[in-house]
């Protein structure tokens, strides 16, 4: 039996019989706190407060009391129990959950597949792990996953069907104000089906690569990134190893990368798959690069080996009306889009053949490492205009030994003389040998 203590306790000597917990019964939000009180009867009904040497301690598995001060944690009907000498008292309080304070995304689905159905499992939390009973919308990235990119999370969970039209790792985010969770799933692509990645700019160019079916033996996905500022130093030293002609278009640099379930993968040297790397045209045949304008039509994908930009082998496909140019590669790497600016006056001027033997092998005059727009005037030793072409802004021009009106010039010799937009002119002969 309890003995009297200074506590509130009447002047007679008497013995607690009994120990009362209040209040007896209560509600409250998991995080929230709750004070506790206890008291001692005697036989004779005389009471008096002994929370101060009474031992509080909880059932709940994540609570805490201290000095009859309660901390709800984990949500459940839980039993407050007070032990004063051998006495003891309890009390129920039921713990509901707290606010919302985390989300948590788990898949249900293996593996993941492009355009494909898989399911995604949503749980929102409350600072200490219990499911937040709560009915919310939550705002769901990247768009386009599931219609309005809105789902309703009832009673704290969510189990959510979608298909993704996306290839490689993707971020799948659900948020609400400060309650936010991710997850990231990479989408593989079937071995047997073709691939089509793409990587599109700020500007709207779609660099693209195209995997045709079987190609790999294993299920894959395909990413195109810009460089890594790792990689930086090594683009350096290969673009100073450059022809000084030659220009790299900085913005047209992709890093394509192969990889499967368990890591980066290599393509398979019979591999057929194609790039496309585009490119902003100046609109006159011409792109620029720090103002310096370069050849179009000499724009060709090269690819990083080892600090050294080398053209990747084959026929490159350079498309003027898409502004694009591809081409097939049996390995992956980081490729640009490297070109040829236009001479800058007249030093590098190559005419050729000379002389010129027209229906033997020798279809045209070929007049190449021209300036930007030039007219190029052929005339016979008389000073009479043979033939004349204007507007030149390719870097460089063919002539096939006729006249104005189509037909054949006379052999001899010919006075050319080409001109570029600021008057200044380059002068020379050529032989014509029907």
């Amino acid at each position: 039996m309890g003995a009297y203590e200074s506590q509130g306790a009447p002047s007679l000597i008497s013995t607690a019989t009994t120990l009362t917990i209040t209040p007896a019964t209560a509600t409250i939000h998991a995080g929230n706190s709750m004070s506790y009180a206890s008291t001692a009867m005697d036989i004779k009904g005389n009471t008096w407060t002994v929370t101060n040497n009474t031992a509080f301690s909880t059932a709940d598995p994540l609570g805490t009391v201290t000095n009859g001060l309660y901390t709800a944690g984990k949500v459940g009907t839980w039993t407050i129990t007070g032990k004063y000498a051998d006495l003891i008292g309890s009390a129920a309080i039921v713990v509901t959950s707290g606010t919302a304070s985390t989300l948590v995304i788990e898949t249900v689905s293996l593996k993941w597949f492009k355009d494909e159905p898989g399911t995604i499992t949503i749980s929102v939390h409350d600072k200490n792990g219990n499911l937040a009973a709560t009915t919310t919308t939550f705002q769901l990235e990247p768009a386009g996953i599931v219609s309005s990119n809105k789902i309703t999370i009832i009673y704290g969970m969510a189990t959510i069907p979608m298909s993704i039209s996306m290839v490689g790792p993707v971020v799948i985010i659900v948020s609400k104000g400060d309650v936010c969770g991710s997850i990231s799933l990479n989408l593989l692509m079937r071995k047997e089906q073709q691939t089509v990645g793409t990587f599109t700019t700020g500007n709207g160019l779609e660099t693209r690569v195209v995997v045709p079916a079987n190609t790999i033996n294993t299920d894959y996905y395909v990413t195109i990134v810009t460089p890594t500022t790792e990689m930086h130093q090594e683009i350096e030293i290969a673009s100073n190893r450059l022809l000084t002609r030659q220009k790299i278009m900085p913005d047209t640099m992709r890093k394509f990368n192969l990889k499967d379930e368990s890591g980066t993968i290599t393509l398979p040297e019979t591999s057929r798959v194609i790039i496309t790397i585009p490119y902003a045209d100046s609109g006159d045949k011409s792109v620029k690069i720090d103002g310096v304008k370069i050849r179009e039509d000499t724009l060709r994908i090269y690819r990083l080996v080892y600090s050294k930009w080398e053209m990747v082998e084959g026929e490159q496909i350079q498309d003027s009306v898409k502004h694009c140019v591809s081409v097939q590669v049996n390995a992956f790497s980081v490729f640009a889009l490297i070109g040829e600016a236009y001479s800058a006056d007249f030093s590098q001027l190559m005419v050729f053949p000379n002389p010129f033997k027209p229906g033997r092998c020798e279809p045209v005059v070929n007049f190449s490492d021209l300036p930007d727009n030039v007219t190029i005037s052929i005339y016979n030793l008389a000073g009479e205009l043979a033939w004349e072409r204007s507007g030149i802004n390719s870097g460089s021009a063919t002539w096939d030994g006729m006249n104005g009106d189509g037909e054949r010039v006379a052999s001899g010799t010919y006075i050319y003389v080409i001109t570029n937009a600021n008057g200044n002119k380059k002068t020379g002969k050529v032989a014509v040998i029907w």
